[in-house]
């Protein structure tokens, strides 16, 4: 999700072209085939573009949750810990 629009931002800042149309393709398709989701929750299409910063958030979140689950700490937010941790 992330790397469409890094390559695009790349290109602004003067890289090459090259991987940057590839890039926006790649954006310009992700977010269209979103489009239809939005639509039928009455969104603005606009938010389409935002896709890759919503994958990048869940995929942190997602990894936060893991780390927590190994360090036995999932349930904390809720007032309980793991199995054997008083």
């Amino acid at each position: 999700y992330v790397l469409p629009p890094l390559s695009v931002l790349v290109w602004f800042l003067g890289g090459d072209s090259g991987p940057a149309a590839f890039g926006a393709a790649a954006w310009a398709l992700q977010s269209a085939s979103f489009v239809p989701t939005l639509t039928l929750y009455g969104r603005s299409p606009w938010l389409a573009l935002a896709l890759p910063a919503a994958g990048a958030l869940y995929a942190a979140m997602t990894f936060d949750s893991a780390r927590r689950h190994w360090r036995n700490e999932g349930a904390i937010w809720k007032g309980r810990t793991g199995a054997g941790v008083e």
